[in-house]
Parts: C-alpha cells; sequence; structure tokens
C-alpha cells in the first residue's frame, strides 16, 4: 500500500514533497493515475462535508486531491512513513483545501473506524495488496451508511506478470497478490452488497477510433481486440478495472444528494414597473413536488435551498442571478409548502427598458430547479428611468 515509484532522478523526494505523482519523474504514472482517480470518483456518489475512507492512502495524492474537494477524509495505510507524508501534504497547497485530512495507520481487514461512520470508500490500486478480501469485503459494510458505495481500481489478472511488478516486489518488497476482479465483485453480492458493478472503461488510449472505423466500430464487428465488448470485458478482467460496490439500503433523499427536485411556485406583489437602481419587495410561495427534502440549514458546501430569482433581457440573456436570494426558514419535507418575502434590488448597471424576471428554488451550489426539469415562474418587467 506504500508507494514504491524511484525519486525524481536526483531531485527531492516526491513522496516528501508532495509531488508525487504529478511531477516531470513520474510523469506516466501520473497521467494514469489522474484518469484512475477522476474515473472512480465519478462513480463514488458523494458531495463535498462527506465522510470518505481513503483506503491504502500511502503518501497522500489521493486523499488531497479528495479534500480539495470538500470530503472529509480518513486517510488509511499500514505504512507509517508515508502515512507522514500524507499529514505533511495538504499544508503545501492549503488554501486550494476545502476539506481535511485524518490518517490512521491500519490495515483493509481491521479499519480503525467506528461502525456506520462513512459515506464512501475509495481504494485505488490497492486490493490487490490485501491478503483476505472476503474479511476486507466485511469491513466495507461495516463502516459504511445505507446505500454506501465502495470504489476502485485494480490492475487485472495479467499484473503479476508485469515488468514493473517483478521489480517492485525485489526491490521494494512489494507484497502484491492475485486479483480477479470478477471474483471480487461475486464475493461482495455474495455477503449481502446491494450492487457488485463493472464499469466498461478501459484507459483512454486503447479506445483510440480511426475516424475511417467509425461504421466497423458500430457494427460490433472491429476486427481489434479494444473495439468490441468482448475484448473492453477482457482488457478489465486481465489488465485494469474499475467497479463500484453498494451496500443494502437507501441514502436519504434530501438537498445535500437529490432525488427529484421540483416545486410548484407563486408569486404576489411583483410590481409591473420599477425605477432603474430601485428595488421592491414581494410574496412568494413553493410547493415541494419532488421526492426530497429541501435542507434550510445554510452550508459552505452548498445543498440547502433558497428562494431565487433572475434578472433576464428579452432574448432570455441572464443579466443577473442573485437578485432576491432568500433562505428557508425551516426544512421543507416533500408535500410542504414554504413561504418567503423577498427583497429584490435591481443591478444599479441596468438601464430602462423591458426585462423578465425569472423566479426558481436554488440548491445551492448544486442547481437550479429549473436545470432539472422544474418549471419556474416568469414575470415582466419595467425598468424606467430613475427619478
Amino acid at each position: 500500500m506504500a508507494d514504491a515509484t524511484p525519486h525524481d532522478g536526483g531531485s527531492p523526494d516526491v513522496f516528501a514533497t508532495g509531488r508525487f505523482p504529478i511531477s516531470p519523474g513520474t510523469h506516466d504514472q501520473g497521467l494514469r493515475w489522474l484518469f484512475d482517480l477522476s474515473t472512480v470518483l465519478m462513480l463514488l456518489d458523494c458531495r463535498p462535508g462527506d465522510r470518505v475512507l481513503d483506503l491504502g492512502a500511502g503518501s497522500g495524492f489521493s486523499s488531497e486531491m479528495l479534500a480539495r474537494f470538500g470530503y472529509t477524509v480518513i486517510a488509511v495505510d499500514p505504512d507509517g512513513r508515508a502515512l507522514a507524508n500524507n499529514r505533511r501534504r495538504p499544508s503545501f497547497d492549503a488554501s486550494r483545501i476545502d476539506g481535511r485530512v485524518v490518517v490512521a495507520q491500519g490495515v483493509a481487514e481491521q479499519l480503525p473506524i467506528a461502525d456506520r461512520s462513512l459515506d464512501g470508500v475509495v481504494a485505488m490500486n490497492v486490493l490487490h495488496h490485501v491478503p483476505d478480501l472476503p474479511a476486507t469485503i466485511a469491513e466495507f459494510d461495516r463502516v459504511l451508511k445505507p446505500g454506501g458505495r465502495v470504489v476502485f481500481c485494480e490492475p487485472g489478472l495479467d499484473h503479476l506478470t508485469a515488468n514493473e511488478t517483478q521489480r517492485a516486489r525485489v526491490e521494494h518488497g512489494e507484497d502484491d497478490q492475485p486479483f480477479d476482479v470478477l471474483a471480487f465483485l461475486r464475493q461482495a453480492l455474495d455477503a449481502g452488497y446491494a450492487h457488485a458493478m463493472l464499469s466498461a472503461t478501459v484507459q483512454s488510449p486503447l479506445r483510440l477510433l480511426p475516424l475511417q472505423e467509425v461504421e466497423m466500430f458500430r457494427s460490433g464487428r472491429h476486427p481489434r481486440l479494444h473495439m468490441n465488448d468482448a475484448g473492453v470485458l477482457e482488457e478489465l478482467h486481465r489488465r485494469h478495472a474499475y467497479g463500484m460496490l453498494q451496500v443494502a439500503g437507501e441514502k436519504p433523499r434530501t438537498s445535500r444528494q437529490p432525488g427529484r427536485l421540483s416545486a410548484v411556485i407563486d408569486v404576489r406583489g411583483v410590481p409591473r414597473a420599477v425605477p432603474a437602481g430601485g428595488r421592491f419587495m414581494m410574496a412568494m410561495t413553493s410547493t415541494n413536488t419532488g421526492d426530497t427534502t429541501w435542507l434550510a440549514r445554510p452550508s459552505r458546501f452548498g445543498g440547502y435551498v433558497t428562494f431565487g430569482c433572475k434578472l433576464l433581457a428579452p432574448d432570455g440573456r441572464l443579466l443577473d442571478d442573485l437578485l432576491g436570494r432568500t433562505p428557508l426558514a425551516i426544512d421543507v419535507a416533500p408535500g410542504a409548502t414554504a413561504a418567503a418575502t423577498l427583497d429584490v434590488p435591481l443591478p444599479p448597471a441596468i438601464g430602462p427598458g423591458r426585462y423578465r424576471l425569472r423566479f426558481d428554488m436554488v440548491d445551492e451550489l448544486i442547481c437550479w430547479f429549473s436545470d432539472v426539469g422544474s418549471t419556474p415562474v416568469d414575470v415582466e418587467l419595467e425598468i424606467s428611468s430613475a427619478g
């Protein structure tokens, strides 16, 4: 689980300086790891503020990246020296880190983590170091909240015979084990997981498709191995796989991790004309017609709902989308109604003319409700000359 990659050819230790794997000396591995991390995070289904385990965290590349997305990261690894680098790493660029990293020495089969305390688990190229995968599967189930996910990437069946692996075993004492991703996923299903899935994703260079071969690819009869479904499965099984496990149960549907966001909106008291640079007060009610509880408590990570208003030009071009932003008084469950008085100041730079106000609900830092199919309310507004 500790990182086993040479230093930058005489330059400072890339692990101790927080440069691994994004450095010239680790260029090729860095490109692969960036792809791996982005791929598994797309499967994680977590939000900023969630608690995420970084298993086999090593010197901290994945831990730092998770913290930059706002997660609270529990970085676990058996290698104390690697964890010391991990602990220091966020300090090298602290201004860009909104989450935090907590390091803990431990192994996958006995995680130093409380029951049902995690929202997700990330395991980047680490499970093939684990001697007891059934015990690890049980541990993931123990520490995850209902509906939580394990996402991972792994080298496949050919990994042990690769030259790079053989060198790492001799020079660094790596303890790689055989890993069959399909068998691992089956073990998890047999252990009671709700879902065990393999992502049909291979690293990009394998799937470069010449334009002249598009029809051959579309037909499913492309002769190159990685240009047909059977070839992709073989690549995932033998060389590199991306997978996801999900434990039983469901995450609560709130505006932090919404399901269907929908509202029926009513507005009253909007004037027909307002002087340039003026303001007005109006009433807005909104009934929750979706399946998601709207949270009222503000958070720096978003995921709470507010009343909102956009000022649009006659052609629909956005001029301002912060007008009248007003918080909920309390959480709003599906079927319930919220009401607020909005104070709507007009931007001083907006001159006289005909405009449109669009009233909508906002899931802060996630989306406007109308972005996901809810219907806003539009009102025409005349802005007259000041005075």
